[in-house]
């Protein structure tokens, strides 16, 4: 047994512990864990949920089990990396769900897989590019497009975006578009002339001063991605596009 193998716990606690099973069961998921740490004279095994942090909980060496590669559980054969996933209608996760398409990017052992989001139509769609953790038994494959997202066009700078909500008395709008500004070197600096993409945004009550903010981008892709972000959150605030 050496740092950073994979071991299942078969005692009902941990050493110094009175906690029930139930304790176990949740602090180490399907009893499993990996040592970060052994103390040889007292034959004890620090085992730990993340391999690479030293922290965790005493077990006596004879209490654990190596798994090795070939007796791991494997993920399910019908996922591979590059699959795009959605949620089942009854889930354990609050992001990752049946409002979210996903691409699965790394599969690991013990059916669990790392997930990106690419769309969410729900109040989380500013999470759309983080990567999650989560067990293949919930979720499913799905085919390209699921959702019926809108396509903003933002690649000509004439045709800005605006959306208003109106809520009782309450008259809000918010604008935004992409402004492609050119940096344009001096004659001395030997540079060459290059180009910065601006996120420009604006809102505020209608008929009242409005806020302004700008964000710079070096390519478009980003402040489209950035763009489509703000336009979910947007739309699940309940504003409606005008043009």
């Amino acid at each position: 047994m050496k740092i950073k193998d994979k071991v299942k716990i078969l005692s009902k606690t941990a050493i110094g512990y009175e906690q029930s099973q139930d304790w176990l069961d949740n602090k180490y998921p399907k009893r499993r864990g990996y040592v970060v740490a052994i103390k040889e004279e007292k034959n004890f095994i620090t085992v730990g949920r993340i391999p690479s942090i030293n922290s965790g909980n005493y077990f006596r060496k004879s209490d654990l089990k190596v798994i090795n590669k070939n007796q791991s559980s494997k993920p399910k054969s019908r996922f591979k990396v590059g699959d795009k996933i959605t949620g089942l209608d009854k889930i354990p996760y609050g992001i990752t769900t049946k409002d979210a398409i996903m691409k699965i990017v790394r599969i690991l052992p013990d059916n669990e897989i790392k997930v990106k989001i690419i769309q969410h139509k729900s109040k989380y769609a500013s999470q759309i590019g983080k990567i999650f953790q989560v067990d293949v038994k919930h979720f499913k494959k799905v085919k390209e497009p699921l959702m019926k997202f809108k396509t903003f066009k933002t690649m000509n700078t004439k045709n800005p975006i605006y959306w208003e909500c109106i809520k009782g008395k309450h008259k809000k709008f918010w604008a935004a578009k992409i402004i492609i500004e050119a940096d344009v070197p001096t004659s001395t600096s030997g540079k060459s002339v290059t180009q910065k993409y601006v996120l420009f945004r604006k809102w505020g009550r209608i008929g009242n001063a409005s806020q302004t903010m700008k964000n710079e981008f070096d390519d478009l892709y980003t402040a489209e991605q950035e763009l489509e972000k703000l336009i979910r959150d947007k739309e699940y605030k309940g504003y409606k596009p005008i043009f």
